[in-house]
């Protein structure tokens, strides 16, 4: 439970410096260089922690949001953080669903 909500608070955390590099433009080069670096280092932590409930999975996805909102912010690592948190969503869903239903052409489900 705990590492659930440390993930949760590092990925609001993370958002929280993105929201200030922008609030507070223009800065310093030096300042934005410290911001962009613990902001793109902590989501790499965040990102690397497993999400074991829908609610991390949910803290990381709006950390994305937030952190990708604009070309600005654009996170070149996205597309591999988004097939991440498709991995973790599905074995999230089986774990508390079972395994997903086969279909058959109609899409119904086919009896084994």
């Amino acid at each position: 439970m705990e590492d659930d909500l440390e993930l949760q608070r590092m990925a609001a955390l993370v958002g929280e410096i993105e929201r200030l590099r922008h609030e507070f433009q223009p800065m310093p080069d030096d300042i934005m260089d410290s911001l962009s670096d613990a902001r793109f280092g902590l989501a790499e932590v965040v990102m690397t922690m497993p999400a074991r409930t829908t609610s991390d999975l949910s803290a990381k996805l709006r950390m994305l949001a937030a952190t990708n909102g604009d070309d600005c912010s654009f996170d070149p690592a996205l597309p591999e953080w988004l097939a991440v948190l498709q991995a973790e969503a599905i074995a999230i869903s089986q774990d508390q669903f079972g395994p997903p239903a086969v279909l058959d052409r109609k899409g119904m489900e086919a009896v084994q």
